[in-house]
């Protein structure tokens, strides 16, 4: 894939994709640290960022100033990639001279964006109380929403059983629900400061400007940034528990969630982390897989059956929802598919056909200009520059014989969890 890597004297790192093509300028600006308790600060203190700063010291004035740029926008980012923990800014602003009758929209963002960078609204050693306390309320009707949706409580039941309790892979970006409820304003204070001088600083950037003219506007306005070290990468996959182990919880819902997690030993290289993707997607990736088909199409006791591969922790996970009734033959279903699998009984017929589907779906987002910055992403923070290795063609070259190789780094020690349907009256 085509883009340039650049490094500030003060230790911030660019990767841009420049194309004459593109009208607009995208930029995420993104600060890394490890997954930790103070998750919940983070993410609160960059979403406050965004919310005003001493020159534009109100949300809609910080809103206006972006829009007046043809309706650019600017706002906070906030996730987890393995155990890192990336917090951000992201800007999208009409930069094409042709069509901004030759004013300097990308400029006035970039000068916005070191604004709120460097005058955060913070006097007395808080935020903004107000803004503060809406942040907060708004976190914890997250907390409280992942609490209670069926899902969510079976992926984090999954992640303890298969990873253990408070691993730093499995920590939510906006931290749990007991981090939210004892966040104070000057904790989120806190949490910016150590963002600003001591955590990793990456951009990922596309646009119709030269990577010179970038360079340039960086140097103009984040040079006075304080030196960081940015060499911050995924760390190695955590160590399994509860190898096969099964736990099942009571509920209240009207089905049962059922996941089932296998281990995945690393890959060792990008040609078979292609090929276990390939293998993904013929046990669970899409509408005509082994798990869909077994269970949906055959025997209708699902709306759907789907699994997805997970290389930060280490393992495949299938995932389906059926009546009570029904949970012993939907487990027995999954546990013989990725058996199958994982012992080279694959079919040629479907390799083909998840193949075929696999290299369609993403050869229709390849060019997006979201897509390019989440591939470019996962290969820097894997520390894995080859997965960028002719990136529109990459898995047209997966063989059956690859596929069949890649199987055998599944582990047949599946780690069951269901949350169960409400016991009937």
């Amino acid at each position: 894939m085509e883009h340039s890597r650049h490094v500030m004297d003060n230790g911030t790192e660019l990767y841009i994709v420049s194309s004459p093509k593109y009208s607009n300028t995208t930029i995420n600006f993104g600060f890394y640290a490890r997954n930790s308790s103070q998750n919940s600060a983070r993410r609160a203190a960059i979403s406050l960022l965004a919310e005003g700063c001493k020159k534009y010291p109100t949300s809609q004035q910080i809103n206006f100033a972006a829009e007046r740029e043809y309706g650019a926008a600017i706002g906070s980012f906030s996730t987890t990639n393995g155990d890192l923990h990336e917090n951000g800014i992201a800007l999208n602003v009409l930069s094409n001279k042709k069509f901004t009758e030759g004013r300097k929209t990308l400029e006035s963002m970039m000068a916005l964006l070191s604004e709120l960078i460097y005058n955060p609204l913070i006097t007395s050693g808080k935020f903004n109380e107000i803004y503060f306390q809406a942040e907060k309320t708004n976190l914890l009707n997250q907390a409280k929403l992942r609490c209670i949706e069926k899902e969510a409580i079976a992926d984090k039941r999954l992640n303890e059983l298969a990873l253990g309790k408070g691993c730093v892979f499995a920590m939510d970006e906006i931290g749990n629900n007991t981090d939210v409820i004892s966040l104070e304003n000057k904790q989120t204070v806190w949490a910016f400061q150590g963002m600003y001088e001591r955590e990793a600083r990456k951009l990922f950037i596309t646009t119709n400007y030269s990577p010179e003219d970038i360079m340039e506007l960086m140097s103009l306005h984040f040079s006075n940034l304080p030196k960081v070290d940015s060499s911050i990468f995924v760390g190695e996959p955590p160590e399994k528990k509860g190898i096969g182990e099964t736990l099942e919880d009571k509920s209240s819902f009207d089905q049962t969630s059922i996941r089932i997690a296998f281990p995945v030993l690393k890959p060792l290289n990008a040609k078979e982390m292609r090929a276990l993707y390939i293998l993904n997607h013929y046990i669970g990736g899409y509408s005509n897989a082994r798990l869909f088909t077994e269970i949906r199409t055959k025997r209708d006791m699902a709306y759907g059956a789907y699994s997805y591969i997970d290389f930060d922790t280490g393992i495949i996970v299938g995932l389906t929802e059926v009546d009570g009734k029904n949970k012993q033959v939907a487990k027995k279903l999954m546990l013989d598919e990725f058996f199958k699998a994982a012992t080279g009984k694959i079919t040629k017929k479907g390799f083909r056909e998840a193949k075929a589907h696999f290299v369609s779906s993403r050869a229709m987002n390849a060019h997006k200009k979201k897509s390019l910055i989440a591939a470019i992403k996962t290969a820097v923070l894997k520390n894995m520059p080859e997965l960028l290795g002719n990136y529109e063609t990459a898995f047209d070259s997966v063989s059956y014989e690859d596929v069949l190789e890649a199987a055998k780094l599944i582990r047949n020690t599946p780690i069951t969890y269901c949350l169960l349907q409400k016991e009937s009256r």
